[in-house]
Protein backbone atom coordinates (compact mmCIF):
# COMPACT_ATOMS: atom_id res chain seq x y z
CA UNK A 1 0.00 0.00 0.00
CA UNK A 2 0.88 3.31 -0.74
CA UNK A 3 2.12 6.06 1.97
CA UNK A 4 0.00 8.60 2.55
CA UNK A 5 0.62 11.43 0.14
CA UNK A 6 0.16 14.52 2.02
CA UNK A 7 3.66 13.18 3.23
CA UNK A 8 5.37 13.13 -0.29
CA UNK A 9 5.85 14.52 -3.65
CA UNK A 10 5.47 12.96 -6.68
CA UNK A 11 9.03 12.28 -8.88
CA UNK A 12 8.14 11.20 -12.27
CA UNK A 13 11.22 10.01 -14.36
CA UNK A 14 11.99 7.79 -17.53
CA UNK A 15 13.39 4.11 -16.69
CA UNK A 16 14.40 1.52 -19.94
CA UNK A 17 12.43 -1.36 -20.46
CA UNK A 18 15.56 -3.21 -19.05
CA UNK A 19 15.46 -1.77 -15.62
CA UNK A 20 11.53 -1.61 -15.95
CA UNK A 21 11.62 -5.76 -16.87
CA UNK A 22 14.08 -5.70 -13.51
CA UNK A 23 11.51 -4.05 -11.58
CA UNK A 24 8.69 -6.47 -12.46
CA UNK A 25 10.35 -9.26 -11.85
CA UNK A 26 10.89 -8.62 -8.36
CA UNK A 27 7.14 -7.73 -8.01
CA UNK A 28 6.40 -11.16 -9.26
CA UNK A 29 8.43 -12.60 -6.46
CA UNK A 30 5.98 -11.15 -3.62
CA UNK A 31 3.15 -13.04 -2.57
CA UNK A 32 0.95 -10.22 -3.72
CA UNK A 33 2.14 -8.08 -6.35
CA UNK A 34 2.66 -4.62 -5.47
CA UNK A 35 2.62 -1.75 -7.84
CA UNK A 36 6.24 -0.10 -9.36
CA UNK A 37 6.11 2.77 -7.08
CA UNK A 38 5.77 0.31 -3.82
CA UNK A 39 8.57 -1.18 -5.11
CA UNK A 40 10.81 1.36 -6.04
CA UNK A 41 10.57 2.56 -2.30
CA UNK A 42 11.05 -0.67 -1.28
CA UNK A 43 14.35 -0.84 -3.12
CA UNK A 44 15.42 2.67 -2.48
CA UNK A 45 14.54 2.28 1.83
CA UNK A 46 16.69 -0.99 1.71
CA UNK A 47 19.84 1.08 0.19
CA UNK A 48 19.19 3.86 2.41
CA UNK A 49 19.30 1.67 5.14
CA UNK A 50 22.30 -0.17 4.49
CA UNK A 51 24.24 2.48 2.96
CA UNK A 52 22.97 5.51 5.24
Amino acid sequence: MAPPKKYHEPVTLRLPKDLLEKIDQVRRQQPEIPSRQDVIRQILDDYFEKNG
